[in-house]
């Protein structure tokens, strides 16, 4: 993450809250996990590459605005039953 990034995370957190702020920092680690993944096994990225990581920020924000509430809900409820 490059201060860019850093930057990013703390306005959506202002926009948001806790809750749908850690909500997107999660999502976005899965989504450019899950991406960075398929680049590196199908060879179009190299370990030394660099992946931006931007843009699986603000994919997991649109996210956490539009289905937060039921993610973070139904995360709630398999934890505390």
């Amino acid at each position: 993450m490059g201060m860019g990034d850093v930057k990013l995370m703390f306005v959506l957190g202002l926009y948001f809250g806790l809750w749908p702020t850690v909500l997107t920092l999660f999502l976005s680690f899965i989504y450019g996990g899950f991406i960075g993944v398929l680049l590196l096994a199908t060879k179009i990225k190299d370990r030394k590459d660099a992946i931006p990581f931007g843009p699986w920020i603000a994919l997991a924000a649109i996210t956490a605005l539009f289905w937060g509430d039921e993610i973070i809900n139904w995360y709630a409820g398999m934890l505390f039953g």
